[in-house]
């Protein structure tokens, strides 16, 4: 579960007091170093050039960064896209330093917890790419935050369906 890209998380070991200070003799082998390879799915085409098409026409786009992009690795590249293309980028709780605070995108944090620029901007948005984000109650001001009727909702993200 844990090496699940869509299905891991926080993971809390609590241990009865009474057993935490109790020694087991394990074999060496349960130490050894492990590299987990990632599961890179490639996007749908068609859903692909539909989502570019969209961004392509917005003329007021904001990408929302989640959580997700940490587990991707993907900083870097969200940041060398959101400059290619000049848009700006708005940081969920858990996608907080998806890019660097002097990145030229970053509008800082969004929602119930985030600033006046990047709420302001979400919405005036006509175009939201939101990336690994499940675009929770806190993010979306409890669903009010993006508020422009036309408003295209574009997730990418490895879970194949959100909430």
């Amino acid at each position: 579960m844990l090496t699940d890209p869509a299905d891991c998380g926080p993971v809390t070991l609590s241990l009865p007091q009474d057993v935490q200070t109790e020694a087991h003799e394990y074999p060496e082998a349960f130490f050894a170093p492990h590299c987990w390879k990632l599961r890179r799915l490639p996007p749908d085409a068609a859903q692909l050039a539909e989502a570019a098409d969209a961004l392509t026409r917005a003329k007021a786009p904001l990408i929302v960064a989640g959580g997700g992009v940490h587990y991707a690795l993907a900083g870097a590249t969200l940041g060398d896209f959101a400059a290619r293309h000049g848009v700006p980028v708005a940081e969920t709780q858990a996608g907080k330093g998806a890019l660097t605070w002097d990145h030229p995108c970053a509008v800082g944090a969004i929602g119930v917890t985030g600033g006046s620029a990047a709420n302001a901007l979400a919405a005036e948005a006509d175009a939201v790419l939101a990336i690994g984000t499940r675009l929770s109650d806190f993010t979306t001001a409890s669903r009010t935050l993006f508020r422009n009727p036309d408003l295209r909702l574009i997730q990418l993200n490895v879970a194949a369906t959100m909430p």
